[in-house]
């Protein structure tokens, strides 16, 4: 893709974000309002929700934190005009550096603007709760027009009539079409708002072996003894037991269910990763790591090859002297 065509995504991904975030508040405000919520309870919730779409986003792209903060100071660097040249200027080679395929800067494009659209939405929605709570309270969702995206602030008409008695109020099943009471799914999909299908997954999918890292002879009596060690430091013990832990590292990853989830920072858990691999296990490759699905990071998304092969280089010092010390006494303990 061109320089010239990212801006241009941008903006159209970010301004169809908006209107989709638009039906998302008006779905969930009357999905408040069919349970009987308070308004303020209602508001809370919504921002909450638009709050967990946004983190969600984040999450998904957590080895892009700094381009994100990037962009989100982009006018810090360039003036109002040119504020977005920062996409082809800083965040496409900045992007490229990480050693990923050229496709995934569009799928991260696509998701910067939607992760701004509802940033955009929570201030909107925020700044004018009072309304939206008085429509709430009024039951007249017919009034939030779901094809276009307009602040209702803006509508000074609208908003001096639902203060002076001009609009009444309405039972609810008279203010809801069929559209309002989708699933939220049917609003929010991360598939379809990335506008494609993600190439990289469904060549996953489409692999999705038998693996066993096969620990090598003599090992895995003390690697399983390391169990303490590795959920001091590394894993979460809350969520993944002796059984899980033994699971993962070996038996066949299509014969059960458990994952290994990091609290540890995604440097950390790549660099013991590539270490284990080097030193006691034959198949515990970042392939074949990215293949299984059962490795997931402390942002709660499964390890991607592209994800370890880039996080391993921004392993701290005091972080490698942990897994080197660590390394060290597994192989000591088996002579």
């Amino acid at each position: 893709m061109k320089k010239d065509i990212y801006i241009p995504l941008y903006h159209k991904i970010y301004n169809e974000q908006l209107i989709i975030c638009h039906k998302f508040i008006k779905k969930e405000l009357i999905q408040h309002a069919m349970e009987h919520h308070d308004d303020v309870y209602a508001s809370n919730g919504v921002l909450k929700e638009l709050s967990a779409i946004k983190n969600h986003l984040v999450a998904i792209n957590e080895d892009y934190r700094t381009l994100i903060r990037d962009f989100d100071n982009r006018t810090d660097i360039y003036s109002d005009e040119h504020q977005y040249d920062i996409i082809f200027k800083k965040l496409h080679p900045a992007f490229i550096e990480i050693n990923n395929p050229l496709e995934d800067f569009e799928n991260f494009i696509i998701d910067i603007a939607t992760l701004n659209a509802y940033k955009e939405a929570s201030r909107l929605f925020a700044n004018n709760s009072a309304i939206y709570r008085r429509i709430y309270e009024l039951n007249r969702f017919d009034l939030i027009q779901t094809d276009t995206y307009l602040p209702l602030k803006t509508n000074s008409k609208l908003k001096k009539k639902l203060y002076d008695g001009s609009i009444g109020e309405k039972p609810l099943n008279e203010c809801v079409t069929k559209e309002d009471t989708l699933e939220l799914k049917e609003y929010y999909n991360f598939d379809r708002l990335r506008n494609k299908i993600d190439s990289d997954n469904v060549e996953r999918v489409g692999s999705m072996e038998n693996i066993n890292f096969k620990i090598k002879v003599g090992y895995k009596e003390i690697f399983t003894e390391s169990y303490d060690f590795f959920t001091e430091h590394f894993v979460d013990k809350d969520q993944v037991s002796k059984g899980c832990f033994k699971s993962v590292f070996f038996k066949d990853t299509n014969s059960h269910d458990f994952t290994l989830n990091f609290f540890c920072d995604n440097g950390t858990a790549a660099y013991l990763l590539f270490n284990l691999g080097k030193k006691l296990f034959s198949e515990l490759t970042f392939v074949n790591i990215d293949k299984s699905k059962k490795f997931i990071s402390s942002g709660g998304t499964e390890f991607r090859k592209s994800n370890l092969t880039h996080s391993k280089k921004n392993c701290s010092l005091d972080s490698k002297d942990l897994v080197h010390e660590f390394i060290v006494k597994l192989l000591i303990s088996k002579i």
